[in-house]
């Protein structure tokens, strides 16, 4: 039980100080601000920006909930 509490307590220094490491290499180096250019375009084109997000919840709403659809147009 011991061996196992102390593994859990190194892996979790170690995932913290490799988090460090790769945020500073992401800021810092220019490859590192190219991947994150990237990983962002990489989001956008999947979930699209946030306007785009509160507009299809604004729509699932208006077709699924018909009171907060009703709310959504007075509010408009």
């Amino acid at each position: 039980m011991k061996s196992s509490g102390t593994t859990f307590i190194a892996g979790l220094i170690l995932g913290a100080l490799t988090g460090v490491v790769a945020e500073r290499y992401t800021r810092t180096t220019s490859r590192g601000r190219q991947i994150r250019r990237e990983v962002n375009r990489a989001i956008l084109d999947l979930y699209g920006s946030a306007e785009q997000q509160l507009g299809r919840v604004k729509e699932f709403t208006r077709e699924h909930v018909p009171a907060v659809g009703k709310k959504t147009e007075v509010a408009e």
